[in-house]
């Protein structure tokens, strides 16, 4: 049973969540490639090999493990199971019997600052290559930091 809960202003969830939530909830197909955990608020990719080569090309348009979790990634899951063989994930609006809450769930946006710099959870990222200002600007501020501090402001 769903909760009554507001409406987003996007009243229909992305198709990459609604394919994996299908892909999910069909148990009896899937679920010895990946599947609920037993609290329903994380999944278990159980079997990657066989996952990419048999299962995502029916929901996705590829056959690709990476592109797979790096969409994942893009939507806010974390990775919390660290181990060659199983691959967990969870998103605290990803939950089975939730579907009302996919339409809740975000990708990341980029934001570009002022100094044409991508913000994205805190990290900065060139949004270009460097040019000759860049470098020069970068120099710079090495040379600044590679001059010793005088705690008092004055010069000794």
């Amino acid at each position: 049973m769903y909760n009554n809960i507001n409406t987003p202003s996007q009243s229909s969830p992305p198709a990459f969540l609604e394919k994996l939530y299908e892909l999910l909830s069909d148990e009896a197909n899937y679920s010895e490639y990946i599947s609920w955990q037993p609290d329903g608020r994380s999944f278990l990719i159980k079997k990657a090999t066989e996952l990419s080569e048999k299962v995502l090309p029916k929901f996705f348009k590829h056959n690709n493990l990476q592109s797979f979790i790096r969409q994942l990634n893009m939507y806010c899951f974390s990775k919390t199971r660290h181990d060659s063989n199983y691959r967990e994930f969870t998103h605290k609006l990803f939950q089975r019997n939730r579907k009302d809450l996919l339409c809740f769930i975000k990708r990341k946006t980029q934001k570009i600052n002022k100094n044409n710099y991508i913000i994205e959870n805190d990290e900065r990222l060139p949004s270009h290559l460097p040019d000759s200002n860049d470098l020069e600007f970068i120099n710079n501020q090495i040379e600044s930091l590679s001059n010793p501090i005088d705690d008092h402001g004055d010069e000794s």
